[in-house]
């Protein structure tokens, strides 16, 4: 699972919220699909309705070697302030994380949590501030692999990226 998993030939990599989750699925280190899911209903049935999408996912390529590769959580920071924003945010994320890890250990599917730093610093993503990070992922996909897509679903695919460039590392995985 998370402690050094193989990465597998299909990876699907997740930018996952409550409302709306990009995805993006690389077969063979060929991206094939991305898009991006909106959730509808109070946060607790989104987080089941979320749920129930990666089980579809899972069950789809059941017969393949799947990796999942998730954002993982960070708590923001009010620019100019020690004050943090969002508390409820995080939790909410973290309910999510939590929900997801659950699922992927219940059904024996490999994943990895990633820093956003992490991919960012991969695929080259610089900015200030958090919109000007998510254009410069938009740019990436574009300049990348000739498509248009959406923040979120540029933040998947440039996470599926990053665990296609670094798969062949000495990667530190924890």
């Amino acid at each position: 699972m998370d402690l050094a998993p193989q990465v597998n030939n299909v990876i699907i990599a997740l930018d996952q919220a409550t409302n709306v989750t990009g995805y993006a699925i690389f077969v063979n280190g060929d991206l094939k699909e991305f898009g991006h899911t909106k959730f509808d209903g109070d946060y607790l049935i989104r987080i089941v309705q979320l749920r129930d999408m990666i089980q579809n996912l899972i069950q789809e390529y059941k017969e393949d070697s799947l990796t999942f590769a998730i954002e993982d959580i960070q708590l923001q920071k009010i620019p100019g302030s020690t004050q943090e924003a969002n508390v409820l945010t995080y939790k909410k994320l973290a309910h999510v994380q939590g929900v997801l890890l659950e699922l992927f250990t219940e059904l024996y599917v490999d994943y990895i949590v990633v820093p956003s730093a992490t991919w960012r610093s991969t695929c080259n993503i610089k900015g200030r501030s958090r919109a000007d990070k998510k254009k410069a992922a938009q740019e990436y996909v574009k300049n990348t692999f000739g498509i248009k897509a959406t923040q979120d679903e540029a933040d998947a695919i440039c996470i599926g990226q990053h665990i296609l460039l670094s798969k062949d590392k000495d990667f530190d995985w924890s």
